[in-house]
C-alpha cells in the first residue's frame, strides 16, 4: 500500500512539475506571431493584434487579449480566447476546433470552425454564436455617423470562405430592447425605441445584404429591405435601402406638431405604412418619401 502511494505521489509530483515548466517554458511569443502571420497570409486585408499566448487544459490555447480589424475597420476586441482544437481531426485533412471567449465591453462568443487544407486555399467555414452583447460597445455601429444604438444583441452567424466570390457570412440578429439615437433630429425625431429588432442578412466582403430587418415597438413598426456597398473609409458606402414605416395610434397622436408626425397622421400612412427609400452614403444619406 505504501509503496502504491508513493507511486501514485510521485507520478502526480512529476505531470505537475512538467505541466509547470512547460506553461512556464512555453514560446508564447513565437506561437503569436506564427498565428498572426498565417492568419494574415490567408487574409491581407485581415489584422490580428494579440499580445499574449498561454497553453490550456484540455490541449489547447488562450490568446490574451484579442482584436480583429478588417480593412481599417474595427470588427471586435476580446478580454481573451479560447482555441481548442480537436484532437483527432488533427490526423486527417479536415482540422476541427472549438472557440470561446469573452468580449471587451460585456458578452460572450462561442463557436466551431472546420479548415480543408486539401484546397489550392485552406477552406474554412463554421459557426459563431454571440450573446449579451451591448451594442453600445460595437466598434463597428461607433463608426456609424447618423445614429446611435443601445440595447443588447444576440447574434449566430454561418460562414464559408468558399462560398461566393471572397466568401460568405449568413447572420441572423436578435437585438431587444434597443433605443435608436440621431445625432441630428430626423425629421424632429431625437430617438426611437424598440421592443425588438430581429436581422437576416448576408455579409460578403463587397457588401452587406439586407433580407430583411423587422423592428416592433410602442412608438412605431419598421421593415428594412435592400443592400449597403462597402466603401473604405465605412462612411463613404453606398446605401440603397426600403423602409416601411407603419406607425402606432399613440406616436401618431404625440408627434402631431413634428414633421414625421405629419408624414404619419394619414389614414392610408397608418393603415398601409410610408415607404422611405435610402440612397447616398452612410454620411450623407438621400431619403425620398412615397
Amino acid at each position: 500500500m505504501k509503496r502504491t502511494s508513493a507511486i501514485f505521489f510521485y507520478t502526480l509530483y512529476g505531470g505537475l512539475a512538467v505541466g509547470f515548466f512547460l506553461y512556464l517554458l512555453f514560446p508564447s511569443i513565437v506561437v503569436r506571431d506564427l498565428l498572426v502571420d498565417r492568419i494574415h497570409q490567408a487574409h491581407p486585408q485581415l489584422r490580428v493584434h494579440v499580445n499574449e499566448v498561454h497553453p490550456t487544459f484540455p490541449p489547447g490555447l488562450r490568446l490574451t487579449p484579442l482584436s480583429l480589424v478588417y480593412a481599417e475597420m474595427p470588427i471586435i476586441s476580446m478580454v481573451h480566447l479560447k482555441l481548442l482544437p480537436g484532437l483527432i481531426s488533427m490526423l486527417g485533412s479536415q482540422k476541427e476546433m472549438a472557440y470561446s471567449g469573452v468580449i471587451d465591453g460585456g458578452g460572450a462568443l462561442t463557436g466551431n470552425v472546420r479548415m480543408l487544407q486539401d484546397a489550392p486555399e485552406p477552406k474554412l467555414n463554421g459557426t459563431l454564436n454571440l450573446s449579451g452583447i451591448p451594442l453600445e460597445g460595437i466598434a463597428l455601429l461607433k463608426q456609424l455617423p447618423q445614429v446611435a444604438l443601445t440595447g443588447l444583441m444576440t447574434t449566430f452567424v454561418d460562414f464559408d470562405t468558399h462560398k461566393g466570390p471572397g466568401g460568405t457570412a449568413n447572420l441572423s440578429i436578435d437585438m431587444t430592447p434597443v433605443r435608436v439615437t440621431f445625432k441630428a433630429p430626423l425629421l424632429g425625431l431625437e430617438q426611437l425605441d424598440f421592443s425588438r429588432i430581429q436581422s437576416d442578412l448576408i455579409v460578403t466582403p463587397r457588401m452587406l445584404q439586407i433580407k430583411q430587418i423587422d423592428a416592433t415597438g410602442a412608438q412605431i413598426e419598421a421593415r428594412v429591405t435592400g443592400s449597403i456597398v462597402f466603401r473604405f473609409p465605412l462612411k463613404d458606402s453606398r446605401l440603397n435601402l426600403s423602409c416601411t414605416l407603419k406607425p402606432q395610434a399613440g406616436f401618431v397622436a404625440e408627434q402631431k406638431n413634428t414633421m414625421v408626425g405629419a408624414l404619419l397622421a394619414s389614414s392610408a400612412a397608418q393603415q398601409r405604412g410610408v415607404i422611405v427609400r435610402i440612397a447616398g452614403t452612410l454620411e450623407k444619406p438621400n431619403y425620398v418619401v412615397r
